[in-house]
């Protein structure tokens, strides 16, 4: 519907530009009536990159036609019609010295229009047990210098007792300084050791007795963990632990989140922010910190589109909102916020369910 719909036009102006052309936010056209142009700081950009000096501006119903100065802007515009009926745009009003830089632009992006999927990995907030997405993978936060992770509070339950049965208390996982100072508070365990990465399993010194049992450092990616417990478990034959019921998959969901998102597109927008776990990409990564780096060349060429590193502001980003909107006025564009929720529970054999039901 938008391909067949798009068509091009020049129209005379009221306007006097001398320098600088303008690229319309919205314009009145004459058959189509008020037309919005979302897309207008990505054209504005693509003028000025080309040496077009441009500013945003809108054109109303006085301003096309009616009496012409001596050297009028030239209005060209692109209109398409949205699957709701709603009219979008793409113009620019030129005076005569840039017409042709113009002409060109407004042909550049409006190959660039069509219909478009946008994926925002949706990962949990602050790692919080509730299942509440959001837009973006968002680090683990810490409060005052202690760590919000809900899992917390059962790992350092689960250290202190395997502290009180005499086993050395193996901390599996990167070190993470909050989380480090709430498991070394007075009251919580004390012989630990930190065990963050495959290397230092392999060179630690074991304890004599060969007692020791782990826990997962908050947050911990459970592929890394896996990595760990396997090298401990092959020099500690009696190393015990927390059961996988009560690790957190958090970090795992934000990778897995990422991957699938990235793998499902043709292109990445990284906004900057700083805030997605690191995932190779194999597709084109865009490092966007304004419309600049955006070219009409390559958006023309992918329909499923991936953005990452996104905050609602952050000083000298694009906020995940502005690309929204700004890609919303190159066709239709469908949002799809991509996440993964693992869920866990301990099995009960048939046996067992029967024997604590008549035990009730």
């Amino acid at each position: 519907m938008v391909a067949r719909s798009k068509t091009t036009c020049e129209l005379p102006t009221g306007l006097a530009l001398n320098e600088a052309a303008v690229t319309l936010a919205d314009f009145w056209h004459p058959s189509m009536g008020q037309v919005g142009c979302p897309a207008a700081p990505l054209l504005q950009a693509h003028l000025e990159k080309g040496g077009v000096p441009s500013e945003l501006g809108t054109a109303d119903h006085e301003d096309i036609g009616g009496a012409l100065p001596k050297e009028p802007a030239t209005l060209i515009a692109t209109t398409f019609t949205m699957p709701g009926g709603e009219v979008l745009g793409l113009a620019v009003a030129a005076p005569p010295r840039w017409i042709d830089q113009a002409r060109r632009a407004v042909h550049d992006w409006t190959a660039a229009v069509r219909t478009r999927r946008l994926f925002v990995p949706a990962v949990l907030p602050g790692c919080e047990e509730q299942r509440r997405p959001a837009p973006g993978p968002i680090p683990r936060p810490a409060r005052n210098g202690q760590h919000t992770c809900p899992k917390l509070r059962s790992i350092d339950f689960a250290a202190r007792a395997f502290a009180s049965d005499g086993d050395t208390v193996l901390v599996v996982g990167p070190s993470d300084p909050s989380a480090s100072e709430s498991l070394g508070r007075p009251g919580t365990a004390q012989s630990w050791t930190r065990v963050p990465d495959v290397e230092t399993a392999r060179r630690m010194a074991l304890p004599s007795n060969g007692a020791a049992a782990f826990v997962l450092a908050p947050c911990t990616s459970v592929r890394t963990a896996s990595e760990i417990l396997a090298v401990l478990r092959a020099r500690l034959p009696r190393l015990r632990g927390m059961h996988p019921d009560q690790w957190c998959y958090r970090t795992d969901e934000n990778l897995a989140a990422m991957a699938g998102a990235m793998a499902a597109s043709e292109l990445v927008l990284e906004l900057g922010a700083g805030t997605a776990p690191q995932v190779c990409a194999n597709q084109p990564v865009v490092n966007l910190r304004s419309w600049r780096e955006l070219d009409a060349e390559r958006l023309r060429q992918v329909s499923t589109v991936t953005v990452i590193n996104a905050e609602t502001s952050s000083p000298g980003t694009l906020s995940l909102g502005e690309v929204q909107e700004v890609l919303a006025g190159l066709g239709p564009l469908a949002v799809v916020n991509h996440r993964v929720v693992t869920e866990t529970h301990l099995y009960l054999t048939a046996g067992a369910s029967k024997r604590k039901r008549r035990k009730v």
